[in-house]
């Protein structure tokens, strides 16, 4: 913001709260220039010539003024809280602001746009948009930015700086000692803290004495044995739970610590939740994956599991991957997945108990593989390399996957002889294989071009396996077989 811009300063707060943010404001940009100061209250501020005074108790979205000419917003606030300033976040909306700034005592200028932080209020449609749904137990770190900063992609360390849940968040142990031990609520740590505050003077979640801190305390019990009765409801014109995400994927909790906690001690299964802030590492790697899917027709080749994934269209579903799992015969199998790509199947099977090496040899999926299996927190062997260079000896495994990669091995001589000495190398007790269909494109002038059963047959005469069958006809003419001794 510089000297010779307009600027228009709002003002939400007190007038001595007011006075200092300006003043701070002033010496953060080393500012001079005039600005005009809009208030519903008719302050007067030294330094400050221009004045839009509405006449008006409270800004709405019905209130209509000339704020069009002005190079820069900025809203002045008490807090960083997002709830009670919506009318001022409606009014700029409605008067077309397409980006503000918020400042508050102490605090950096933050900059928005109205849409964002209307956006984390259920507006009561039956589609609200960017709600995901999460496990709350998958939550067990916090990482709060503050409200001001939804939808935001932010720099920084603040995710290495998240602290556990259980012991960041007093109400958690307070409500939870109150609901299963019935210490009365006057005993706990959140309402000494919360009384402690009082007590100073202070105003604490609107209570501003120990009378209305226990009735606040009464209905947030209240409100546990609702949702414990009834399930959760998300009430309309209220803010949702919001969660932060780490550079690498993970969950972090923002804002909602009450309801939060409710959920956690509940166990409930999964609640609504919106996303507040992304690391900008973990916005750049989003963005590599839409781009890749673009650059495949809009699909990834099989479904992601992390929520802020799962929205991309993929190809083949996991149904497969499930289907495989209740066929293998020995529990803790060692596997071996050929061609694994992004890992899908070796995540799945893990989850089953397995111990899996996945082999892919394509550089750019073995990348995407590399940070899926740090996100999701998976354990198996991950190797970028040539199958044929990695089984050039006999190797034993429980269970191979061939899922949709054999075919690649019988276009040409040489590859077809790669693939029988493959075969002779891999002592196994079963094997998964997907074949493709003989009639695709793909496999025009291929030196050789099994169809299903035959393709089966194959790898039998090939192999140290002996029987097969089909536990499924895939989409596109594909099978899914199942080898064995």
């Amino acid at each position: 913001m510089n000297n010779s811009s307009k600027t228009l300063i709002i003002a939400c707060a007190k007038l001595d709260l007011v006075n200092q943010c300006v003043g701070e404001w002033r010496l953060d940009n080393n500012s001079t220039a005039s600005v005009t100061l809009l208030s519903t209250k008719g302050y007067r501020i030294d330094g400050i010539s221009e004045y839009l005074d509405v006449p008006c108790k409270m800004l709405s979205e019905d209130v209509k003024t000339d704020i069009a000419n002005f190079d820069n917003v900025i809203v002045i606030q008490h807090s960083r809280n997002v709830i009670p300033y919506l009318n001022v976040y409606k009014f700029l909306q409605a008067n077309q602001v397409q980006q503000f700034c918020v400042k508050t005592l102490g605090k950096a200028l933050v900059k928005t746009k109205p849409e964002l932080l209307l956006s984390n209020i259920n507006d009561g449609s039956e589609q609200q948009d960017n709600v995901i749904w999460i496990d709350p137990q998958s939550v067990t770190h916090c990482a709060h930015l503050g409200t001001l900063h939804f939808g935001s992609v932010v720099d920084g360390d603040w995710d290495l700086q998240a602290q556990p849940f259980e012991s960041r968040i007093l109400f958690y142990h307070s409500l939870k000692s109150r609901v299963e031990q019935t210490t009365p609520w006057s005993e706990t740590a959140y309402y000494q803290d919360i009384l402690a505050s009082l007590n100073k003077g202070e105003v604490r979640f609107n209570c501003h004495n120990e009378q209305q801190l226990q009735q606040r305390c009464e209905k947030l019990e209240l409100l546990f044995n609702e949702i414990k009765q009834h399930g959760w409801k998300q009430p309309v014109g209220e803010d949702y739970v919001t969660i932060n995400i780490g550079r690498d994927g993970q969950l972090l909790f923002a804002d909602g610590r009450h309801r939060m906690s409710i959920a956690k001690l509940l166990k409930l299964p999964s609640i609504p939740v919106k996303i507040a802030v992304r690391h900008n590492k973990w916005q750049d790697f989003k963005n590599e994956i839409t781009s890749y899917a673009k650059e495949q027709g809009g699909e990834i080749y099989a479904p992601l599991q992390h929520v802020d994934l799962s929205g991309l269209r993929y190809t083949h579903d996991a149904e497969r991957f499930e289907l495989i799992a209740k066929h293998i015969t020995k529990p803790a199998s060692t596997i071996l997945d050929i061609g694994s790509h992004w890992g899908r199947a070796c995540a799945v099977m893990e989850q089953q108990g397995h111990l899996c090496t996945a082999v892919e040899g394509n550089i750019t999926s073995f990348y995407f593989l590399q940070r899926i299996k740090q996100i999701e927190h998976r354990q198996f062997k991950a190797v970028c390399e040539n199958i044929f260079e990695y089984v050039n000896k006999p190797m034993q495994f429980d269970v191979v996957l061939a899922l949709n990669i054999f075919h690649h091995f019988i276009k040409t001589q040489e590859l077809h002889q790669q693939l029988i000495t493959l075969l002779a190398n891999l002592q196994i007790h079963e094997m998964f294989l997907q074949t493709h269909s003989p009639d695709e494109p793909q496999m025009a002038n291929a030196f050789r071009n099994y169809a299903g059963e035959q393709f089966a047959q194959f790898v039998i005469d090939h192999s140290c396996l002996n029987q097969f069958e089909v536990i499924a006809n895939l989409s596109n003419g594909r099978k899914l077989f199942r080898l064995y001794l």
